[in-house]
């Protein structure tokens, strides 16, 4: 909740209605004109389209929908239009893939033809998506009074799961596609079933404010049943981008922990966060971390104790609670320029390269304080070289 406040999705949402409300009836458009050519009928097509989208936005009037379903082929309507309406809806997959980048804290870097060429396949999928949706409500019937017991469970089993199942499977493509790292199937498929139980909610919950408060958005007339419309698409986005949160945090979570370890002067807790375990390492006095010369692509924060690095036999500096070593084969692949060895029973945090990616993402600050660490640290090194020239010059 608190990234879902800090990144102002709120605020991301209000533009995403914006952008779904534009796009929505060159999507109805589009399914009409899908529907018509395998059907044929525009009553048919009708009670299809208005049976999803009794679902999808309730308490809507839908009385509009018979001059969209009426509207001829041919025409106007030839493949350009179709290619036009398609692009229209660009926008919106473009903010949607901005929002996703932005919890990520990573901007996707791909080129533009390719970014174009990801936003028309998410409208594509949102196309789809409303084909079987209609499919299904339609082809699948409503149990009727006369039905048994057995046969009304089945069908409303059948008309709830295979909506459900869909939303799933298309929430968690859209979440592989729009986000900018690598998910694994746990990560998407959390995000993709909270969102669709939040949506199942959300709708429950609206219809009954909505019967509860007849008058609400009386004061815009004729225009009540958009700004109901309005309201629910942008509900329906915050719930998407809270459902992204939880699945963003989730991946992030490593980052989340690990993030105050690098400061000046690091929280106490975090040294004593159960969940830090996993990165920890535990040393016994005289045990060598890693010796002058070794490879390696890890980090390390002292939590407790304290780690002598020496160079040639001869003791640099002392790591104590707090204070980090390392960096430089992290950042740069560089042989390790030191020997460690735990002068006391010492526990560490680990970072590796992942991780520590994460880390700057998570807190830009966080290279700057690395900067300045590694000057105070070149410039005790200085001292050191000029003291122990001096000295060798009066010998």
């Amino acid at each position: 909740m608190k990234s879902f406040g800090g990144n102002r999705n709120l605020e991301i949402a209000a533009t995403l209605a914006f952008y779904g409300f534009l796009s929505l009836m060159p999507l109805l458009l589009l399914t009409v004109l899908i529907l018509r050519l395998f059907l044929g009928d525009p009553d048919e097509v009708g009670r299809m389209v208005s049976v999803v989208l009794s679902d999808l936005f309730p308490a809507f009037e839908l009385g509009w929908l018979a001059d969209v379903t009426g509207i001829k082929l041919g025409g106007g309507f030839g493949i350009l239009s179709a290619a036009l309406l398609l692009w229209s809806m660009t926008p919106f997959a473009g903010a949607l893939r901005s929002a996703m980048a932005k919890m990520f804290k990573m901007p996707m870097r791909v080129p533009f033809y390719v970014s174009k060429l990801i936003d028309l396949g998410t409208v594509l999928s949102f196309l789809l998506l409303f084909l079987l949706l209609a499919a299904i409500k339609s082809f699948v019937p409503a149990p009727g009074a006369d039905d048994d017991f057995a046969r009304r469970l089945a069908l409303a089993s059948v008309r709830t799961a295979l909506p459900f199942l869909f939303s799933v499977c298309f929430l968690g493509g859209f979440f592989r596609v729009f986000s900018p790292v690598r998910l694994t199937w746990h990560h998407w498929l959390l995000g993709a079933v909270t969102v669709t139980l939040l949506w199942g909610l959300m709708r429950n919950l609206f219809v009954m404010f909505v019967a509860f408060n007849p008058n609400y958005g009386y004061a815009f007339g004729s225009m009540k049943a958009i700004f109901l419309l309005i309201v629910w698409v942008y509900y329906s986005f915050a719930a998407l981008l809270l459902g992204a949160e939880i699945m963003a945090n989730t991946y992030r979570r490593e980052a989340l922990l690990l993030r105050d370890l690098l400061q000046p002067d690091p929280k106490a807790k975090g040294g004593e966060n159960e969940l830090m375990k996993k990165f920890e390492r535990a040393l016994v006095p005289g045990q060598v971390l890693f010796r002058e010369g070794d490879g390696g692509t890890e980090m390390f924060v002292v939590l407790e104790g304290a780690i002598r690095l020496s160079r040639g036999g001869r003791e640099l500096a002392v790591m104590r609670r707090g204070q980090y070593f390392g960096e430089m084969s992290l950042l740069g692949g560089a042989p390790r320029s030191a020997t460690a060895e735990a002068a006391e029973p010492v526990r560490l945090a680990v970072i590796n390269k992942s991780n520590f990616d994460l880390l700057v993402r998570e807190n830009p600050l966080l290279v700057r304080s690395l900067l300045e660490e590694l000057a105070r640290r070149l410039a005790d090194m200085n001292r050191r070289v000029e003291a122990a020239s001096g000295g060798a010059a009066s010998a």
